[in-house]
């Protein structure tokens, strides 16, 4: 029988409100209990399904999302923002006990950054409820996840997901932050991936190579098998 396609993608993972906070003077430390003025404070939608989902969607993708979010003001802020784009929210639901996702990210005059995280519930994101779920991916062509790293709940239930989630006929990718360098769980997630996007600072340390080559190479010697990125910062990809 014929799959129903529903979505082009199925964004799952991080999301979270970002708080635009500057300019800040990064190079030098905050003196305590000193009140420092700024210019801007500016509340958006961030984390993969926000990121990804929307460029998706404005690309003309039918993109759907799934994921934590907590019982608070900004859930109704994170939902109205990804409806606005046109994106489907049916899947984002509420934790029963943390706060919605919260990033405070500080920038500079030349816009660099240092950010403070609350991880909150898109950090619960488990297979329990992607496998409560598992027909919306039936529905669709591709599941995209993110990040690895930040999704404490279900790293090492990813290998199992992901082979779920392609039997369904739906193609697997995921995306990567830049912290720890440990290739398990990713080894055994690798085999299941039609798609994985890395950064350099993560592949470098994971590979010991420094070289893009190199680097793809000794992913494939662990099992890859689909399309490797490997982000290269100001350099391209």
């Amino acid at each position: 029988m014929e799959r129903q396609i529903e979505f082009d993608c199925v964004v799952c993972g991080i999301t979270t409100v970002d708080l635009i906070l500057g300019p800040a003077i990064l190079d030098e430390p905050l003196e305590k209990g000193a009140l420092h003025y700024i210019d801007q404070v500016q509340a958006i939608v961030g984390g993969i399904t926000s990121n990804s989902g929307t460029a998706l969607a404005r690309l003309g993708m039918r993109t759907a999302v799934l994921g934590y979010i907590g019982n608070d003001i900004w859930a109704e802020f994170i939902r109205e923002r990804l409806m606005t784009e046109g994106i489907d929210c049916s899947g984002l639901i509420t934790h029963p006990e943390l706060s919605t996702s919260i990033t405070g990210i500080i920038v500079d005059q030349q816009n660099d950054h240092a950010m403070l995280c609350n991880p909150g519930a898109s950090s619960q994101l488990n297979r329990s409820l992607i496998m409560g779920q598992i027909e919306m991916f039936s529905r669709s062509r591709w599941a995209l996840f993110g990040y690895y790293g930040l999704l404490f709940e279900l790293m090492e239930d990813l290998p199992f997901v992901m082979k779920q989630i392609k039997k369904t006929g739906c193609l697997t990718a995921m995306d990567t932050d830049n912290s720890g360098i440990s290739m398990e769980p990713l080894r055994r997630i690798l085999p299941h991936l039609d798609s994985i996007s890395l950064m350099r600072f993560r592949v470098e340390k994971q590979t010991g190579e420094s070289i893009p080559e190199k680097m793809i190479n000794a992913y494939r010697n662990v099992g890859a098998t689909g399309i490797l990125g490997i982000k290269l910062g100001p350099d391209g990809a």
